[in-house]
């Protein structure tokens, strides 16, 4: 009786077929490494293409389509976070209410699209004035309203007369037609350690020292204390 027994490949053989058989497997880790690389690549552009989105979707809801500043529905929250924030803090802001003079007859005059057109600009006249992380809003129509957060009554009365001089000096060309408009201020502020005003109270107020600059011949400052003092 005999046995058939294979002979046994070399080494060499062996070494052969386990180096072609781990190229295969490095072959195939490779290539998912590079899919898994494509695909780590194609979530982030997507994520960065959410966030834009996202972003602009915020835009529309807090951005005024005209002037491209805060909108009223921004300006109101952001008031109320301004009031907690300086409870907190004790710290005193201010809330700036502006109004374009006689603007309602302008735009009779000269018509709305030229009207939107002083306004867009006027909004750059007044950022140029403003810090940072001041807050420019449009309130309503011609009305624009900033919040001064930190700011000394001083200081807040030096910025909206800078703001006011810059609108006055400013020469407004459209279509190569030159316009000038003036601006009433109205300031309003509240004191954290004194005060226990809610923000209807601060922008009613800021409303009436709006009020009295366009009764005292507009294109002018008035600021409101708590005392129910109007002072220049």
């Amino acid at each position: 009786m005999g046995f058939n027994m294979e002979k046994p490949k070399p080494v060499e053989d062996i070494l052969l077929e386990a180096n072609a058989a781990l190229s295969v497997i490095n072959l195939t880790y490779d290539q998912m490494n590079r899919e898994h690389v494509a695909t780590k690549i194609q979530l982030q552009k997507l994520a960065r293409e959410l966030e834009t989105k996202n972003k602009s979707l915020q835009n529309l809801a807090n951005i005024d389509g005209l002037t491209e500043v805060y909108n009223h529905r921004f300006l109101q929250a952001f008031i109320e976070k301004e009031i907690n924030r300086s409870k907190r803090k004790q710290t005193n802001f201010r809330l700036v209410l502006i109004d374009v003079d006689n603007f309602k007859s302008f735009n009779g005059l000269y018509g709305h699209q030229t009207g939107d057109f002083i306004l867009k600009e006027l909004c750059k006249l007044l950022t140029l004035c403003l810090r940072e992380y001041d807050i420019l809003a449009r309130y309503g129509g011609e009305e624009f309203a900033i919040v001064l957060a930190d700011t000394k009554v001083d200081a807040a009365v030096i910025v909206a007369e800078r703001m006011r001089e810059k609108v006055a000096k400013h020469t407004f060309i459209i279509n190569n037609m030159k316009y000038n408009v003036t601006a009433s201020f109205g300031i309003a502020e509240i004191a954290p350690h004194v005060d226990t005003l809610k923000r209807s109270d601060l922008t009613d107020n800021a409303d009436k020292t709006l009020l009295e600059s366009k009764k005292k011949g507009k294109n002018r400052v008035t600021v409101w204390r708590q005392k129910k003092k109007w002072f220049r």
